[in-house]
């Protein structure tokens, strides 16, 4: 049984692929490189964050990668009229297709990637961050680039004379809000997070420690630290997080809503707060 779901989902697989190529077929795909020849430009949003001038360059410098050809990365169109021009963001040309082409009510990581026209491709986020998303998105998809783990040993860019690009537009946005893996702490990590879409949107992290940090209520509320065995825990620093404040004490609850009101106040951009316990045993709770 098990095998004979195998060759069903391998068959099923097969024909939804010569599904999707049959379905290409009848439109002109764009042809960015030709016989390691660039026949594209690459013209990213002028007013944007830097994060866009990176996802430009990242596309070019795949694509360089691939194929050996170097398309030009410039705020401003191309004077050669011959050349696919690539927009990454919003720039003025892309400002002008609204509201035929409806990027502003997308997710801050969604994205387009669109054929507006057939010397034109679109690719924008609803925010710089969904616009890296689809650069990662398109150099998957045509170029063939795949990032299996961190670091040059877990990156494969296909090596090709051509790349040409269905005319199909694409349009994702993110099934969790918040995606994300602890510890990718080095730069291959953290750009390897980015390519595999990982992004923490939500804050969960332990934060008590943060929230009554020993040095400012040990002396003056010592009452917020954990009583056991008779005894009052006080932690000896900021850096000891073996302990969680007395939930049950009334004026525990009315000192964190007052402070986290205060950050809110402080950060209007701000989604989200923190109130993740401190990683200790349950023996250092408050008895």
């Amino acid at each position: 049984m098990r095998w004979t779901a195998w060759v069903i989902g391998a068959w099923l697989a097969t024909m939804a692929a010569a599904a999707a190529q049959s379905g290409q077929a009848g439109a002109d795909p764009v042809v960015l490189v030709r016989d390691g020849e660039a026949r594209c430009a690459i013209v990213v949003q002028t007013d944007g964050e830097p994060q866009l001038l990176e996802a430009a360059k990242l596309l070019a410098d795949y694509i360089h990668q691939s194929t050996g050809a170097e398309p030009p990365v410039s705020e401003q169109p191309p004077g050669d009229d011959s050349l696919v021009q690539i927009h990454i963001g919003a720039t003025s040309y892309v400002r002008g297709l609204q509201p035929a082409l409806p990027w502003r009510d997308l997710d801050e990581e969604g994205f387009l990637i669109a054929f507006p026209q057939p010397d034109r491709i679109v690719l924008i986020g609803g925010a710089a961050t969904g616009t890296r998303f689809a650069v990662c998105e398109f150099l998957e998809r045509y170029v063939g680039v795949r990032w299996l783990m961190p670091g040059p040993f877990g990156t494969h860019v296909p090596q090709r004379r051509t790349i040409e690009v269905p005319t199909e537009n694409v349009r994702e946005e993110p099934a969790f809000l918040s995606r994300q893996l602890s510890g990718l702490n080095s730069p291959d990590e953290k750009d390897w997070s980015q390519f595999a879409r990982l992004r923490g949107r939500i804050k969960f992290h332990h934060q008590l420690i943060r929230l009554f940090p020993p040095s400012v209520y040990a002396q003056t509320h010592p009452e917020f630290f954990p009583l056991i065995d008779g005894k009052r825990r006080l932690p000896s620093s900021d850096s000891d997080y073996k302990w969680q404040p007395c939930f049950t004490n009334p004026a525990v609850a009315q000192e964190a809503i007052h402070k986290i009101c205060e950050y809110f106040d402080q950060h209007p951009g701000a989604v989200s707060y923190s109130l993740g316990v401190n990683d200790t045993r349950t023996e250092s709770w408050c008895q």
